[in-house]
């Protein structure tokens, strides 16, 4: 009986850089009332997209290795939604980079916008 296991990267765990990203922005707009507070805001975003990047690889080996577990998740009506957790965290990831490269983060925001709405398509259907 040959049974693989399951590759440990569900599409909710996208909710961690989710955080750290949305926690990135909010310590960056407390700059005029903490200065020491853009120095928080960098290490969250540095570790959010670190995260995310991390994340994407995963999944695009889970795409490759595992596509019947990623075809699971597309057709689960629960676990669907959380497809949409990517394309929102690459757009958070884009607004966290773009303080230091301005042309990669507006690739990244537009490439999340894309996917968001691709995915709000397929949900409408």
């Amino acid at each position: 009986m040959n049974i693989t296991k399951p590759f440990p990267l569900p599409t909710g765990y996208f909710g961690i850089p989710l955080g750290l990203a949305a926690l990135s922005l909010a310590w960056f707009h407390l700059e005029n009332l903490f200065p020491a507070a853009r120095m928080v805001s960098d290490v969250l975003g540095i570790v959010a997209s670190a995260v995310w990047i991390l994340f994407i690889l995963m999944y695009a080996y889970k795409l490759r290795y595992y596509f019947e577990e990623v075809r699971a998740e597309y057709h689960s009506p629960v676990r669907f939604s959380f497809i949409a957790l990517i394309p929102i965290t690459t757009m958070l990831v884009g607004d966290i980079l773009y303080r230091w490269n301005p042309l990669i983060a507006e690739v990244l925001i537009w490439i999340g916008t894309i996917g968001q709405l691709l995915f709000s398509n397929i949900t409408c259907q």
